[in-house]
């Protein structure tokens, strides 16, 4: 529609202007509903109109003044413009062409805005922002926007689009069911699940104004629409009229009456007009009312359902709270204290369902279920859910989790997002570790961002090592790995890691199949850091700092990590020098302790025994990955990397004030231990955790505690040389004495190391396993009381045996010096099975099918027999220390184990396979050598016994104090008691002191007596009893307290050999003991006693004399093998320089004489002592400069003097 028309606006600045005159123009009306007004017809530009107006918001009426005008009515005061024409028809003309195109127009737009709708709700699918489900039952909007949110967007786009027509002409003004219908606000929807009773009686009582109100439009909508029929007709006859009129004519006297009723019926309908707009406007007012109601009720819905969502966030809090575990044990001993339990049980799955409905996989992972007790989360761990507590927190925990994410509550909010992209932004080209991003990791990094945020920090870090190293340096330290192989440590660095790869992550899917991508990657990593940095080399936990890392980044970026962990963000030299370093950190961190919780500190102090260093050295080794949930691991990695050596102490500090109070309430010090070991367990709260641990009170600077810390690791790199220079001169020290022992018998007899009984299969009967100094196997020999006979068994071990143990009645299980665990059954012979260890076997012990064994590198294997007949399963290995792991004793009635590494004695809980502590039997580099348990008058007293290697002293220590002073100490020389803080020491290395009495070997009887086997073959046994001592100066009740006391039974041994071991067995008759002394040759090898200490008369079957002392046992002589070897092994040894080689070749002739050639009788001695002077000479000549002759002297016992 286009034609020459005057207007006037009459609202505003401009409008009042403009009515000082009437400007006419060509205006034209388009298809969006606008109106131009150009100057010129033939010049038209609608990009520069004179004029536009918009008719899609406004009303367009017949003006009352005159017919040849209408107006148009806008939503504002500016918008009301009165348009004139030249003729009346045209009026009509342009009215109605503007309804019709409005009409056409709004059409449009609502399919228009129908798209924008689903567009968005696809995009909010995409975003995974799924509404808050408010209906009971679950069955709320299925949109994935939710209806708040969509009746928010739809009201939004109705108010920025809004058309206001005239409501008595325009056919398209009707207040339909289809205006308020895409709210769908009825009674039902709005039901919230029964969190909160007063939040859903409030949002009933505006559902209900809502509807009151629908009423009153739907009637105003009726009156519209009859109004809008009656003008339809009228204006039909006004058109008609107005046609017929024609001013220039002259009219006759009837039509001049005709015309002037015409006139006055125009008159009332022009009234009724002016009545009908004045509705209209009236209308019009109520309309925009209603919407601005409308709009305020969506946004208290929107509040409401907001704050429901909250509530059932606090809820499921609330529920997760009410499963208490306690520290001690918390998976066992877990417990819901809830009233109403079926009910909570039911709210609970009825949450499930909401969350799986609204999106399964919100959090990466399915919703968990009660009933089952694994779930997988998103990071690929196998979470064992064992009962329905846990089950409950777990769930409730996750939903709690889901709804935040759901409602953006979380990290990945759009604020925190928006703030993460423009730092990203910001320094995409020139990235640093600044105060900003430190500020924004403690407020979290979003999902999406944290490998790039972990990649470029860590690049950071190593920016400068990289550019020294050059590119693709990873990659060239993998290529040359094979060079290194023929390093022996390196091959013994390798073999580690081979064995703690797959006890990296047992628990996630992807780390626990042999062989997995994610093993090799891990691997590769740790292989290519141990070229790297040689001096550190493997540590244990590095696999685990390089296997987190892995789930987020590739290979190259964790080698890196580890690579800025061990010279970046930790001090230089922190795994240097015995973990010197470590070790400085716990010291600083109980510094730390007394600042920040005085309370638990003091509370600490009171148990002495309960060493908090134990726990926390694990955390910091590493980096709480195995202590802590992995999400919560994942926050504290983030403060790491940007707050470095910081961050650790800050997050011990925080885990323990999480639970400051519950452990001030445990009194006892192993409950206390285990309590704090668990704790880290427990902190599912890694929000409040990261805003606890850095927001301490008086925590120091940390320039103070690096300065404090430095003298500290001072001070202990200075005691670590100490020690290991004791250590050096101890090993050396252990050489004389084994020199010396060995020197005194034969070096080609047989003498009997270890054994065991066989009482279980038939009386009498003992195993003795024979090793021999110059021979590489064992041979194992059944010894039986009844028959008088000792047989050699035909079991094919190839090594020295160091240790035996009964598995069945028929299967023995054998460690030897080869590093392998070997089974054999005695009725068959054969190998059952055969399994590698880290370290050469040196005693094991079996706890309800569950074979603990330890190892010379000081380590403790755990293995579950599930058949005698097959190879164990390898569930666990502890590394104690890095003394050899050389004695064991059980304690079952407490589930404990003691287990003695170098110097200091661990206690293991045999149920957890957890550490509950240790402690030191000297402060030198002794070596426990014995530990048995002591039966006395009282067995409920819980004793062991102890000794220590080259010393004559005896220790008694109360297994359930152990941390405290030895209840007995005994010298078995002078016979005499000692003082508790005696140091347990073993004699100076000397002529003199060589010859000084030792303990060799230790046994408990049946009868509760201590069989103490000594270096000169003697065999001191003691009654060990409890004696009321009456104290004078004390009232009467307090006038006796128990003493122990040894009562002392000698016995001498038929050889002055040292007693190396002790069996007891048992006949049908009476309980019996064995002593092995010297060699199998020798009278009185084996000798058999009953427990008073009477000798028992023993023969065997091809000695026909019963006396004692002429009885011996003829040994099979060396084979050709064994001396090859001994030959082969000594040239070895002599091809570094060629002095050592000429003393080399004099002793390999003389090792290849045969017995027969030496001439006459004399020629076994003549060969034996060709055979001691080659070692020898062997000996004195490397013993410096080769490492290994120290295990070749242990071997083979070659004399120095």
């Amino acid at each position: 529609m286009r034609g020459w028309m005057s207007y006037r606006q009459k609202g505003g600045i401009v409008g009042r202007l403009a009515g000082l005159r009437d400007p006419k123009l060509f205006f034209i009306l388009t298809d969006e509903c606008l109106i131009f007004g150009f100057k010129d017809e033939t010049h038209i530009d609608y990009d520069h109109p004179e004029v536009s107006f918009n008719v899609q918001h406004s009303a367009v009426i017949f003006s009352q003044d005159s017919t040849k005008q209408f107006e148009l009515i806008g939503e504002k005061s500016r918008d009301h413009v009165t348009f004139t024409l030249d003729k009346s028809a045209e009026v009509a003309l342009w009215v109605s062409s503007i309804q019709a195109q409005r009409t056409m127009f709004q059409g449009q737009e609502e399919k228009l805005i129908a798209g924008k709708k689903a567009t968005k709700q696809h995009v909010n699918e995409r975003k995974r922002l799924p509404p808050p489900n408010l209906s009971e039952g679950g069955a709320a909007t299925n949109q994935k926007n939710g209806s708040i949110s969509n009746h928010e967007n739809s009201h939004t786009a109705s108010e920025d689009n809004a058309v206001f027509d005239d409501p008595l002409r325009s056919s398209k003004f009707s207040l339909s069911s289809s205006t308020f219908d895409d709210y769908e606000w009825d009674g039902d929807t709005l039901s919230p699940s029964a969190v909160n009773i007063e939040e859903t009686n409030k949002l009933t009582m505006l559902t209900k104004e809502l509807n009151e109100t629908k009423k009153d439009l739907a009637k105003c909508r009726d009156r519209i629409t009859s109004y809008q029929e009656v003008l339809a007709s009228r204006d039909r006859q006004l058109f008609e009229m107005q046609d017929q009129l024609d001013p220039g004519e002259s009219l006759s006297l009837e039509q001049t009456e005709a015309y002037k009723s015409i006139e006055e019926q125009l008159k009332s309908y022009r009234d009724q007009n002016a009545l009908l707009n004045e509705e209209v406007l009236k209308l019009h007012d109520m309309f925009n009312k209603s919407q601005k109601n409308t709009q305020q009720q969506q946004n208290k819905a929107k509040k409401l359902a907001i704050e429901l969502q909250h509530y059932k966030r606090d809820y499921l809090g609330a529920l997760a709270s009410c499963v208490q575990r306690p520290l001690v044990e918390p998976d066992d001993d877990a417990r819901l204290v809830i009233s109403e339990r079926e009910k909570h049980i039911a709210n609970l799955k009825s949450l499930a369902r909401e969350v799986k409905m609204s999106n399964d996989k919100v959090l990466g992972c399915s919703v968990p279920s009660l009933g089952k007790h694994e779930h997988i989360d998103a990071f690929g761990f196998i979470r064992s859910l064992p009962n329905e507590p846990i089950q409950f927190q777990y769930l409730s925990l996750h939903l709690r989790d889901s709804i935040d994410a759901l409602t953006e509550n979380n990290e990945d909010n759009p604020q925190n997002l928006n703030k993460w992209r423009n730092f990203i932004r910001d320094n995409s080209e020139h990235f640093d570790v600044t105060n900003q991003l430190r500020k924004l990791i403690l407020n979290g990094i979003p999902g999406q961002y944290r490998a790039y945020i972990w990649q470029k920090m860590i690049h950071y870090y190593v920016a400068d090592i990289k550019i020294a190293a050059g590119e693709g340096y990873f990659e060239d330290l993998l290529l040359h790995q094979d060079h290194m192989k023929e390093d022996k440590e390196f091959a013994k660095t390798l073999k580690q890691i081979a064995m703690d790869v797959p006890r990296t992550m047992p628990a996630n899917r992807d780390f626990m199949l042999e062989g997995s991508p994610l093993q090799e990657r891990l691997s590769r990593v740790l292989i290519a850091f141990c070229m790297h940095c040689t001096k550190i080399g493997y540590c244990q936990g590095f696999n685990f700092l390089a296997g987190g890392c892995l789930l987020f980044l590739e290979e190259e970026d964790a080698f890196w990590f580890l690579v800025a962990v061990t010279e970046h963000l930790f001090p230089p030299h922190y795994y240097h020098n015995g973990l010197s370093g470590l070790l400085a950190d716990q010291y600083m961190l109980q510094e730390i302790l007394q600042q920040v919780l005085p309370r638990f500190s003091q509370h600490l102090q009171r148990f002495p025994e309960v060493d908090l260093a134990a726990v926390t050295t694990g955390w910091f080794l590493g980096l709480y990955f195995d202590c802590l949930p992995f999400r919560t691991v994942i926050r504290v990695w983030d403060c790491f990397l940007a707050h470095g050596h910081e961050a650790m102490f800050r997050v011990a500090c925080g885990i323990i004030k999480q639970f400051e109070h519950e452990l001030l309430e445990i009194n006892d010090p192993s409950q206390l231990l285990h309590a704090i070991k668990n704790i880290p367990k427990l902190c599912y709260h890694r929000k409040q955790l990261i805003k606890d641990s850095f927001n301490l009170s008086n925590f120091p600077f940390f320039d103070d505690i690096e300065e404090q810390r430095g003298y500290i690791e001072a001070d202990l790199i200075d005691k670590h040389e100490e020690k290991m220079k004791q250590r050096r001169e101890f090993d050396e020290r252990m050489i004389l004495f084994e020199q010396f022992d060995e020197g005194k018998g034969d070096d080609l007899s047989w003498s009997f190391d270890c054994g065991l009984n066989l009482n279980d299969v038939n009386g009498g009967h003992v195993l003795l396993s024979g090793n021999c100094s110059l021979a590489q196997n064992s041979q194992v020999f059944e010894a039986d009381f009844e028959q008088s006979s000792l047989k050699k068994l035909a079991l094919p071990i190839t090594s020295r045996v160091m240790c035996v143990h009964l598995i069945t009645d028929d299967v023995i299980v054998v460690g030897l010096f080869s590093r392998k665990l070997q089974a054999y059954s005695l009725s068959e012979s054969p190998v059952s099975w055969s399994m590698s260890l880290s370290d050469v076997v040196l005693c094991m012990t079996l706890i309800d099918d569950v074979l603990f064994v330890g190892t010379c590198d000081g380590k403790l294997h755990i293995l579950q027999v599930e058949d005698a007949k097959r190879k164990p399963v390898h569930k666990d290995s502890i590394e104690l220390s890095k003394r050899p792991t050389s004695s064991m004793c059980s304690i079952p009635e407490a589930n404990l184990l003691w287990v003695a590494s170098g110097p200091a004695i661990y206690v293991i809980n045999t149920e957890t396979y957890e550490t509950d502590g240790f402690f030191l039997i000297s402060t030198t580099m002794v070596q426990v050598s014995h530990m048995v348990r002591c039966y006395a008058n009282e067995p409920d007293r819980r004793l062991v016994w102890v000794a220590t290697r080259g010393s004559s002293v005896l220790q008694l220590r109360n297994a359930s104090v152990y941390n405290g002073p030895p209840v007995l100490v005994y010298d078995i020389v002078k016979d005499t008691h000692l003082s508790p803080l005696y140091p347990m020491t073993p004699e100076e290395p000397g002529p003199a002191n060589l010859q000084f009495e030792r303990i060799f070997s230790m046994l408990v009887s049946s009868n509760g007596k201590l069989w103490v086997g000594t270096s000169k073959g003697n065999i001191k046994v003691y009654e060990t009893v409890v004696k009321r001592v009456t104290k004078e100066g004390v009232d009467e009740e307090s006038q006796e307290e128990e003493s122990l006391e040894n009562v002392l039974i000698f016995i001498k041994s038929p050889t002055s050999k040292p007693v190396r071991y002790i069996i007891q067995s048992r006949t049908n008759d009476e309980n019996l003991l064995l002593t092995c002394a010297g060699g199998c040759d020798e009278p009185g090898a084996l000798t058999w006693w009953t427990e008073d200490g009477i000798r028992k008369d023993f023969r065997y079957q091809d000695d026909p004399e019963p006396n004692m002392a002429s009885r011996s046992i003829s040994m099979p002589a060396l084979q050709d093998p064994t001396t090859a070897r001994m030959s082969d092994l000594l040239n070895k040894f002599s091809e570094d320089d060629a002095a050592s080689s000429r003393s080399s070749e004099s002793s390999s002739r003389s090792l290849d004489l045969k017995r027969g050639e030496m001439g006459g009788s004399g020629g076994t001695d003549a060969w034996k002592s060709a055979m001691k002077n080659a070692a020898a000479t062997a000996m004195r000549t490397y013993r410096d400069k080769k490492p290994a002759m120290k295990k070749f002297m242990n071997v083979f016992g070659g004399n120095q003097s």
